[in-house]
């Protein structure tokens, strides 16, 4: 079994992940991304998993 990670560091990563997704939106240059196979299918599918990571990292603070 995996050591429970700090539910900061993970919502922490989750901005990141959007930050990156945005550059990418942008078509900007040093670590923008394309968007997945599919256009915005594949957008949603991502944001819907930045979304229920934040949602399940917050509640995990909220029981702290």
């Amino acid at each position: 079994m995996t050591e429970p990670t700090d539910p900061i560091v993970e919502l922490l990563d989750t901005a990141r992940a959007l930050r990156v997704l945005a550059q990418g939106l942008n078509g900007e240059e040093g670590g923008g991304t394309d968007l997945p196979q599919g256009g915005k299918p594949g957008l949603a599918c991502i944001l819907r998993l930045l979304a229920d990571n934040l949602d399940k990292n917050a509640q995990r603070l909220d029981e702290a």
